[in-house]
């Protein structure tokens, strides 16, 4: 029962249905649904006294590499700056490249927001872009 847990947690708690085979086994199905995803949320843990983070011409980390991050959420508070993110990983994201964020827009992230992210402004943005960034835990 245990492993099964295990595994609708790595499924970043989507319903899983595992159906149970094997001697000594009721063979019915296991539900493990959202009770068992992320329960603590914090936010703009990297922002100054938990502000939303301002996004330049110098890329900034918006989510600090962290096992504990099951999901994360990059939102871009901007009404018409554009911004460039990327996996730590992956290596900086520039005014050209990474994944773009849109003005208004949300970039949602599941285990790969572990590895920490950082992002810049895009070349069409004429000026600094706000994001508000959300962090879930188990």
């Amino acid at each position: 029962m245990k492993q099964h847990n295990a595994v609708a947690r790595a499924c970043g708690g989507l319903l899983l249905v595992a159906v149970l085979l094997g001697s000594g086994v009721d063979g019915g199905a296991q539900q493990i649904g959202p009770s068992d995803a992320c329960r603590h949320a914090r936010a703009n843990v990297q922002g100054i006294a938990r502000a939303p983070i301002t996004v330049s011409t110098t890329a900034v980390t918006v989510i600090a590499k962290n096992p504990a991050i099951c999901k994360a959420i990059i939102f871009n508070k901007s009404s018409t700056q554009m911004v460039n993110c990327a996996g730590i990983n992956d290596g900086d994201p520039t005014a050209v490249a990474g994944f773009p964020v849109p003005a208004g827009a949300a970039l949602s992230l599941d285990l790969e927001a572990q590895d920490g992210w950082r992002c810049v402004r895009d070349t069409s943005a004429t000026a600094d872009a706000d994001l508000a960034v959300l962090e879930l835990y188990q």
